[in-house]
Protein backbone atom coordinates (compact mmCIF):
# COMPACT_ATOMS: atom_id res chain seq x y z
CA UNK A 1 0.00 0.00 0.00
CA UNK A 2 1.57 3.44 -0.78
CA UNK A 3 0.44 6.66 0.84
CA UNK A 4 -1.54 7.53 -1.91
CA UNK A 5 -4.01 4.91 -1.35
CA UNK A 6 -4.29 5.44 2.50
CA UNK A 7 -7.20 7.14 3.78
CA UNK A 8 -6.22 9.30 7.07
CA UNK A 9 -8.48 11.81 8.89
CA UNK A 10 -8.02 14.89 11.02
CA UNK A 11 -8.59 15.80 14.31
CA UNK A 12 -8.10 19.19 16.02
CA UNK A 13 -8.00 19.65 19.84
CA UNK A 14 -8.81 22.85 20.20
CA UNK A 15 -11.57 22.66 23.92
CA UNK A 16 -8.69 23.40 26.42
CA UNK A 17 -9.64 25.87 29.22
CA UNK A 18 -6.53 28.24 28.21
CA UNK A 19 -6.39 28.87 32.05
CA UNK A 20 -2.58 29.82 31.91
CA UNK A 21 -2.82 32.44 28.84
CA UNK A 22 -5.82 34.36 30.30
CA UNK A 23 -8.14 34.29 27.29
CA UNK A 24 -9.25 32.14 24.75
CA UNK A 25 -5.56 31.10 22.66
CA UNK A 26 -7.12 29.68 19.85
CA UNK A 27 -8.22 33.16 19.16
CA UNK A 28 -4.71 34.84 19.55
CA UNK A 29 -3.42 37.03 16.95
CA UNK A 30 -0.53 35.32 14.79
CA UNK A 31 0.72 36.59 12.15
CA UNK A 32 -2.42 38.58 11.88
CA UNK A 33 -4.80 35.39 12.02
CA UNK A 34 -5.89 33.33 15.04
CA UNK A 35 -3.54 30.50 16.39
CA UNK A 36 -6.49 27.78 15.47
CA UNK A 37 -6.57 29.21 12.39
CA UNK A 38 -2.85 28.12 10.89
CA UNK A 39 -3.63 24.43 12.35
CA UNK A 40 -6.80 24.36 10.39
CA UNK A 41 -5.16 25.60 7.40
CA UNK A 42 -2.29 23.34 7.75
CA UNK A 43 -4.90 20.34 8.26
CA UNK A 44 -6.37 21.81 5.29
CA UNK A 45 -3.68 21.48 3.06
CA UNK A 46 -2.74 18.15 3.47
CA UNK A 47 -6.15 17.37 1.97
CA UNK A 48 -7.66 15.05 4.74
CA UNK A 49 -10.51 12.35 4.16
CA UNK A 50 -12.16 14.19 7.20
CA UNK A 51 -11.60 17.02 9.47
CA UNK A 52 -12.57 17.38 12.94
CA UNK A 53 -12.15 20.18 15.29
CA UNK A 54 -13.15 19.78 18.86
CA UNK A 55 -14.09 23.02 20.86
CA UNK A 56 -15.50 24.07 24.36
CA UNK A 57 -18.71 25.16 25.09
CA UNK A 58 -17.71 28.97 25.64
CA UNK A 59 -19.49 31.61 23.58
CA UNK A 60 -15.79 32.59 21.49
CA UNK A 61 -16.37 34.13 18.48
CA UNK A 62 -14.97 31.11 16.10
CA UNK A 63 -17.46 32.69 13.68
CA UNK A 64 -14.31 35.04 12.83
CA UNK A 65 -12.47 31.27 11.83
CA UNK A 66 -12.36 29.92 7.82
CA UNK A 67 -12.99 26.23 8.69
CA UNK A 68 -13.37 25.08 5.67
CA UNK A 69 -14.59 21.31 5.12
CA UNK A 70 -13.62 20.98 9.14
CA UNK A 71 -16.51 19.56 10.77
CA UNK A 72 -16.62 21.36 14.29
CA UNK A 73 -17.50 19.52 17.30
CA UNK A 74 -18.24 20.79 20.74
CA UNK A 75 -17.14 19.12 24.11
CA UNK A 76 -19.47 19.86 26.94
CA UNK A 77 -17.03 17.71 29.30
CA UNK A 78 -13.83 19.85 28.80
CA UNK A 79 -13.20 20.87 31.79
CA UNK A 80 -12.53 16.81 31.93
CA UNK A 81 -9.17 17.53 30.06
CA UNK A 82 -7.55 16.38 26.77
CA UNK A 83 -8.85 12.49 27.24
CA UNK A 84 -12.40 13.63 26.48
CA UNK A 85 -11.87 15.77 23.80
CA UNK A 86 -9.73 13.02 21.71
CA UNK A 87 -12.73 10.35 22.64
CA UNK A 88 -15.42 12.74 20.86
CA UNK A 89 -13.09 13.91 18.44
CA UNK A 90 -12.54 10.03 17.34
CA UNK A 91 -15.89 9.17 17.71
CA UNK A 92 -17.08 12.16 15.25
CA UNK A 93 -14.19 10.72 12.97
CA UNK A 94 -15.91 7.53 12.55
CA UNK A 95 -18.22 8.72 10.02
CA UNK A 96 -15.25 8.83 7.23
CA UNK A 97 -15.56 5.02 6.36
CA UNK A 98 -12.25 3.22 6.13
CA UNK A 99 -9.68 5.27 7.94
CA UNK A 100 -6.25 4.05 7.95
CA UNK A 101 -5.42 6.48 10.76
CA UNK A 102 -6.10 10.24 12.25
CA UNK A 103 -3.81 13.20 12.38
CA UNK A 104 -4.21 13.98 16.05
CA UNK A 105 -3.72 17.92 15.71
CA UNK A 106 -3.36 20.46 18.75
CA UNK A 107 -5.27 23.87 18.20
CA UNK A 108 -2.28 25.43 20.25
CA UNK A 109 0.55 24.05 18.04
CA UNK A 110 0.17 27.12 15.23
CA UNK A 111 3.60 26.18 13.58
CA UNK A 112 3.14 22.25 12.87
CA UNK A 113 3.82 22.19 9.00
CA UNK A 114 2.24 20.44 5.83
CA UNK A 115 5.83 18.67 5.95
CA UNK A 116 5.49 17.18 9.65
CA UNK A 117 2.19 15.72 8.37
CA UNK A 118 3.37 14.38 4.74
CA UNK A 119 6.60 12.64 6.66
CA UNK A 120 3.95 10.73 9.23
CA UNK A 121 1.85 9.59 6.20
CA UNK A 122 4.99 8.79 4.21
CA UNK A 123 5.93 6.07 7.22
CA UNK A 124 2.72 4.63 7.75
CA UNK A 125 2.26 2.02 4.79
CA UNK A 126 5.22 0.47 6.37
CA UNK A 127 3.50 1.56 10.19
CA UNK A 128 0.44 -0.73 9.17
CA UNK A 129 2.71 -3.65 8.05
CA UNK A 130 4.32 -3.89 11.63
CA UNK A 131 0.51 -3.64 13.38
CA UNK A 132 1.89 -0.32 14.94
CA UNK A 133 -0.29 1.99 16.65
CA UNK A 134 0.75 5.24 15.90
CA UNK A 135 3.40 7.09 13.90
CA UNK A 136 5.56 10.15 15.92
CA UNK A 137 7.53 12.54 15.39
CA UNK A 138 11.16 12.87 16.92
CA UNK A 139 12.32 16.60 16.76
CA UNK A 140 16.11 17.19 16.93
CA UNK A 141 15.39 20.26 18.86
CA UNK A 142 13.55 18.01 21.99
CA UNK A 143 9.76 18.95 22.82
CA UNK A 144 6.79 16.98 22.31
CA UNK A 145 5.86 13.99 20.19
CA UNK A 146 3.20 15.92 18.47
CA UNK A 147 1.04 16.01 15.70
CA UNK A 148 0.91 11.78 16.16
CA UNK A 149 -0.93 9.73 13.62
CA UNK A 150 -2.93 7.55 15.40
CA UNK A 151 -3.71 4.18 13.83
CA UNK A 152 -7.04 2.22 13.06
CA UNK A 153 -5.02 -0.85 15.29
CA UNK A 154 -4.48 1.59 18.04
CA UNK A 155 -8.37 3.38 17.98
CA UNK A 156 -9.99 0.83 20.32
CA UNK A 157 -7.22 2.11 23.17
CA UNK A 158 -8.50 5.60 23.42
CA UNK A 159 -10.93 4.73 25.61
CA UNK A 160 -8.52 3.64 28.27
CA UNK A 161 -7.56 7.47 28.70
CA UNK A 162 -8.86 9.46 31.60
CA UNK A 163 -8.29 13.38 32.43
CA UNK A 164 -6.03 16.06 31.23
CA UNK A 165 -3.47 13.24 29.58
CA UNK A 166 -2.86 12.92 25.84
CA UNK A 167 -1.86 9.51 24.15
CA UNK A 168 1.77 10.06 25.61
CA UNK A 169 1.24 7.75 28.08
CA UNK A 170 -0.40 5.01 26.37
CA UNK A 171 2.46 5.02 24.01
CA UNK A 172 5.08 4.75 26.83
CA UNK A 173 3.45 1.36 28.11
CA UNK A 174 3.33 -0.11 24.23
CA UNK A 175 6.80 0.98 23.05
CA UNK A 176 7.27 -1.43 20.31
CA UNK A 177 4.32 -0.73 18.60
CA UNK A 178 5.14 2.99 18.00
CA UNK A 179 7.04 4.06 14.61
CA UNK A 180 8.93 7.22 15.03
CA UNK A 181 10.22 9.80 12.20
CA UNK A 182 13.19 11.75 12.90
CA UNK A 183 12.44 15.31 11.94
CA UNK A 184 13.96 18.78 12.35
CA UNK A 185 13.75 21.17 14.44
CA UNK A 186 10.76 21.61 16.98
CA UNK A 187 6.97 21.86 17.43
CA UNK A 188 6.33 24.30 20.11
CA UNK A 189 2.81 24.39 21.81
CA UNK A 190 1.43 27.84 23.08
CA UNK A 191 0.00 27.59 26.56
CA UNK A 192 0.68 31.85 27.97
CA UNK A 193 1.10 34.73 25.73
CA UNK A 194 5.36 34.77 26.26
CA UNK A 195 5.08 31.70 24.37
CA UNK A 196 3.17 33.29 21.69
CA UNK A 197 5.76 36.20 21.77
CA UNK A 198 8.13 34.15 21.35
CA UNK A 199 7.26 32.10 18.12
CA UNK A 200 6.51 35.25 16.69
CA UNK A 201 10.35 36.42 17.56
CA UNK A 202 11.72 33.55 16.32
CA UNK A 203 9.99 33.65 13.36
CA UNK A 204 11.28 37.57 12.87
CA UNK A 205 14.91 36.21 13.83
CA UNK A 206 14.97 33.31 11.56
CA UNK A 207 13.65 35.22 8.72
CA UNK A 208 16.40 38.44 9.34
Amino acid sequence: MGPGLLRIGVVILAAGTASRFGSDKMLARLDGRPMLQHVLDTAASSHPACSVAVVGTDDAPYGELDWGLTMRVRNPDSALGMSSSLRIGLEASAGCSGLHGVLIMLGDQPRTTLATLQALVLATPAAIDADAIAVLPAYSGGGGANPALLLRAGFGLVSRLCGDRGLGGLFRTLPDRVRWVSLPGSNPDVDTPAELRAIARGDRESSG
